[in-house]
């Protein structure tokens, strides 16, 4: 038994110094390059390896997760991605962004608006944007699709987030201390059931993002927020009810733009 262990320890550590070897070469032969070039270049490569992997029986999504944190790594080494995005922090947009880019080494750059996240990837003041594009519920986002309608830049990506929504407080409070809920708009109607039903002796109030509310809420006693596990976490609060959307299938499809 333990000769068998130290022969597989052995035979592992130099195949994975092997891996290793190989990603440095990899790294070494991007350096100094155009990181377009890399980006192309290494998701091309990429595509082509899974397709041989799916040939050979290895498992197609631990191998897509390996290279896309191979492909984050390369494009980091050439330099960081600047991406912008609908703010503010914590927005769902954000989240959407993180999810896209989040292995690529990227600087997240939030925007007051849709148009002004166009208008910065048009500039060559970052190289990428994510916005909304439709929300299962809401229908299609009309600025962005009146933008794309009018730019030159494209869709480069896509991503789909469930929106679930979350009670948040600040630590320590209770139901029985709420006397307001804020958030958006939106968020406010996609959750009128629980309202209605758990707070109905609050104020209801909008605000201009579920972000800004959360933020609020978690600066003042009494005041509950509507809002995601993202925003709780940013800003410090506490989520007291998880899921209180009225329909679990609210979906908003994100996309990235580009030239």
């Amino acid at each position: 038994m333990c000769d068998s262990y130290t022969n597989l320890l052995n035979n592992l550590k130099d195949i994975d110094r092997e891996i290793v070897n190989l990603l440095r070469k990899r790294i070494e032969l991007i350096k100094g390059m155009d990181w377009k070039a890399v980006n192309r270049a290494s998701m091309e490569s990429i595509r082509d390896a899974i397709a041989i992997a799916r040939e050979l029986d290895i498992d197609e999504y631990y191998t897509d997760i390996l290279f896309n944190h191979i492909h984050g790594m390369s494009l980091a080494t050439v330099k960081p991605l600047r991406i912008v995005f609908l703010g503010p922090r914590a927005s769902f947009t954000e989240e959407a962004a993180l999810k896209i880019f989040s292995d690529s080494g990227a600087v997240f750059t939030p925007l007051p608006s849709i148009r002004e996240v166009f208008r910065t990837v048009e500039n060559n003041d970052a190289d990428y944007g994510v916005v909304a594009l439709e929300n299962s519920l809401e229908g299609s986002i009309g600025e962005t699709i009146d933008l794309l309608a009018n730019s030159n830049l494209r869709i480069c990506g896509e991503t789909e987030i469930r929106i679930k929504h979350n009670l948040i407080v600040k630590p320590g409070t209770s139901f029985n201390d709420i006397k307001l809920v804020i958030s958006h708009p939106h968020a406010l109607a996609q959750c009128r059931n629980f309202i209605e039903s758990r707070l109905k002796n609050a104020r209801v109030e909008p605000r201009p993002s579920t972000s800004d509310a959360v933020k609020e809420a978690v600066e003042n006693s009494g005041v509950a927020a509507i809002g995601s596990e993202l925003a709780a976490y940013v800003y410090g609060g506490e989520i007291i009810a998880r899921g209180i959307e009225d329909h679990r299938d609210n979906y908003t499809r994100f996309i990235v733009i580009g030239r």
